[in-house]
């Protein structure tokens, strides 16, 4: 389950694609190109190109470390739904919940290196409160806007 976990924080994967990745390939191409493409277990079916850096070739070696005869992470013995759900149980057990917060985790971290900025929910800011600090944030600017004008002030004080 590590290994999938670690597919899944790494790349932002999904746990399905994190099962159907094929980390020889997958390290093969990142080797190349930086890059690794996702094409199994992905919504819609549609693939899309991922960054893998030096961590990524690191967490693919291992991958290929762990994957069965089929080339995927799922043991020969079990189908993709039978290894699905033994995860799942397994994650129950141990009190984990399941898998999605590693991409969330990916999100978030990739969302820092292209921005610069933290998400939205590292800084507390919820689905339930944005409406509230994007209506403070317009005040304060609107505030600072009409309180730093020379046309605005000095009309205010006549």
């Amino acid at each position: 389950y590590a290994t999938l976990m670690a597919l899944q924080r790494t790349f932002g994967l999904r746990f399905e694609e994190s099962c159907l990745i094929e980390p020889a390939l997958a390290l093969r191409e990142a080797e190349r190109t930086r890059l690794i493409t996702v094409h199994r277990g992905t919504k819609g079916g549609k693939a899309r190109q991922v960054v893998c850096g030096s961590h990524g070739i690191k967490v693919l070696q291992h991958a290929l470390s762990h994957c069965g005869p089929t080339g995927t992470m799922i043991p020969v013995d079990m189908t993709y739904k039978r290894f699905r759900q033994h995860c799942y149980s397994q994650s129950r057990r141990i009190g984990m919940g399941g898998f999605h917060q590693e991409r969330h985790a990916y999100g978030q971290k990739r969302n820092l290196e292209l921005s610069g900025l933290q998400a939205p929910i590292v800084l507390g800011i919820t689905k339930k409160n944005t409406f509230s600090i994007f209506t403070l944030n317009i005040h304060t600017r609107h505030y600072k806007t009409i309180h730093s004008c020379p046309e605005i002030t000095d009309f205010h004080e006549t």
